[in-house]
């Protein structure tokens, strides 16, 4: 397949090493970006990240990933690069759309906190923020008193009595 080429095996290998080199120089520069704005900490994001809850490690890495995502774009925008631009400002929606579900994420922890921990209410709420059903024993009684023999309505009375007069 090579021997159709135009290019000799010299010109192939100086070809390759030479986008070789542009790329160990462009990730360089963004090695010394990163220095930069992290201060020289970049290593230690995991250790950052030790303390912290799933909520909490959500909201970091996204917020990172976010600010390296919008610098990139900047840098296309800058360098007028425009059929790369599309690529990215997908990407940065990808992110953003990230950082909504973590967003979504913690106002419905805390609306269930808020709901689990609101004593004022008699009324014990569901997983689902509504009240939970409760039974009204003594009317449930009497339906099924109603639907019984008068034998057995009778016998139920004086075993349940006061349990089953209407409130």
């Amino acid at each position: 397949m090579l021997s159709n080429s135009n290019l000799d095996s010299e010109e192939l290998d100086e070809n390759v090493q030479n986008g070789i080199d542009k790329l160990n120089k462009r990730f360089k520069e963004i090695e010394k970006l990163m220095n930069d704005l992290m201060g020289n900490q970049f290593d230690k994001a995991m250790d950052v990240t030790n303390g912290m809850n799933g909520i909490e490690k959500a909201k970091y890495y996204a917020t990172i990933a976010f600010a390296i995502q919008s610098l990139y774009n900047v840098h296309l925008m800058l360098k007028n690069e425009e059929t790369r631009i599309d690529s990215s400002n997908v990407e940065l929606n990808r992110i953003k759309q990230s950082i909504l579900k973590i967003k979504n994420t913690i106002n419905m922890t805390q609306q269930s906190k808020k709901q689990n921990t609101n004593e004022d209410d008699d009324v014990p709420m569901n997983g689902n923020g509504a009240p939970r059903m409760k039974l009204d024993k003594s009317a449930a009684k009497r339906f099924i008193a109603n639907n019984m023999d008068k034998d057995v309505r009778d016998k139920m009375y004086e075993k349940f009595g006061d349990e089953m007069k209407q409130k």
